[in-house]
């Protein structure tokens, strides 16, 4: 009886501390984390040559995971800007060299909200014009958002 016993207790034991060191598990997340946009804002110029500071709240209900940035050029008007305010085009024209930016950046583990402060140069000698800016914000389950601004690219002074 006593082995009986002693074996009962160690397996309640090894059952306790296994449970025990097991990760809970994330609650279930239905919410989408959200963005809003501080600099630059929908319609802004851009001079060449000169940084600029990208700049947006992030937040989520449960835990921040990773951010997005995308500039790339709007030369043929396509429409995918999330912002209500239309912007001024320039006329349709074709790229001749278009800026290009696409960059990923992890966020510290834990975040519920988070701040970018990204500095990007448009180097002098590529295309001026109409171009769209996309951050995309994904959580910790997998949850995305984006927003999309519309901003000018105009020689420096």
């Amino acid at each position: 009886m006593k082995k009986a016993s002693i074996y009962l207790l160690s397996a309640l034991s090894l059952l306790v501390l296994t449970l025990g060191a097991c990760e809970p598990e994330k609650e279930n997340d239905t919410e989408k984390p959200e963005i809003v946009f501080q600099a630059p804002m929908n319609c802004d110029t851009i001079r060449l040559g000169e940084p600029f500071s990208v700049r947006a709240l992030l937040s989520d209900n449960l835990e921040l995971g990773s951010y997005n940035i995308d500039l790339h050029n709007n030369f043929d008007h396509h429409g995918h800007t999330t912002e209500e305010e239309k912007c001024d085009l320039d006329a349709v024209k074709s790229p001749v060299n278009p800026f290009i930016y696409q960059n990923s950046f992890t966020i510290d583990p834990g975040l519920k909200e988070f701040e970018t402060n990204i500095s990007i140069t448009i180097p002098e000698g590529f295309d001026t014009g109409d171009y769209h800016m996309t951050i995309t914000v994904i959580d910790i389950t997998g949850w995305s958002s984006f927003k999309i601004i519309g901003i000018k690219v105009l020689e420096s002074n």
